[in-house]
């Protein structure tokens, strides 16, 4: 799974489950809204071991500011901010990365019937 992979799936996480600001998550069963940082770290918890599970995270925080993670939180919490805006930045980023024929993480650490087990 390539971060724009990663990506991709955690946008549709948060349009599946919900997006909440302050606090990562709120777990209410087998789905809960997550925060933008909760969502793609959800996906790579998918990637074996051996793969390289920060170059989404990287790209994403790098896209909404300057300070890797931090970025990206403060980003997600920003007053006024919405679920629409964050899938649509999370989509945004994956196209740059497509674009860019990114391939930060090998697209071989799962294979989409992994995928399809979260997020059918």
């Amino acid at each position: 799974m390539r971060a724009d992979e990663v990506l991709d799936a955690a946008a549709d996480l948060i349009d599946r489950d919900g997006w909440i600001q302050v606090g990562g998550f709120r777990e209410t069963g087998a789905r809960y809204p997550r925060c933008v940082i909760t969502a793609i770290r959800d996906v790579q918890q998918l990637l074996p071991h051996e793969c390289d599970k920060t170059g989404a995270l990287d790209a994403f925080s790098s896209a909404v500011g300057t300070i890797p993670v931090i970025s990206a939180y403060r980003w997600n919490d920003e007053p006024g901010r919405t679920k629409d805006e964050v899938m649509a930045m999370l989509r945004a980023v994956a196209a740059t990365l497509r674009a860019a024929k990114s391939t930060v993480v090998p697209s071989d650490c799962v294979d989409a019937a992994q995928m399809e087990q979260v997020l059918p």
